[in-house]
């Protein structure tokens, strides 16, 4: 949905240094079904959350968000990916023309 509202976007590696994002507004952190508790867990630039741009994490990039500050993240007894239906909210330009609810993959 960014590049469908015209906004210009690069797509890096995780692991891109932070001093290669200088002259980026906003960073979004996607991936994948690992756990950053993973001995294999993708490696990043800790200094990513000190560019002082907004960040937004989805699915491991919000886990890595929640470690990197603090939090903790817990293991459910079942996984939490997949596709489910998502209740939008209306008005939001985000999500202009998707309708009330569509399928998101989690």
């Amino acid at each position: 949905r960014v590049r469908e509202l015209a906004v210009d976007c690069d797509l890096l590696p995780l692991d891109t240094p932070a001093s290669k994002l200088t002259e980026y507004r906003a960073l979004i952190i996607s991936g994948g079904p690992q756990s950053v508790y993973d001995v294999d867990a993708p490696k990043y630039d800790k200094e990513i959350f000190n560019l002082g741009v907004p960040v937004l994490g989805i699915c491991y990039g919000m886990q890595l968000m929640s470690y990197e500050h603090g939090g903790k993240v817990e293991r459910k007894t079942r996984r939490e990916d997949g596709t489910f239906k998502v209740i939008l909210e209306t008005g939001c330009k985000l999500f202009e023309g998707l309708g009330v609810e569509t399928e998101g993959l989690l």
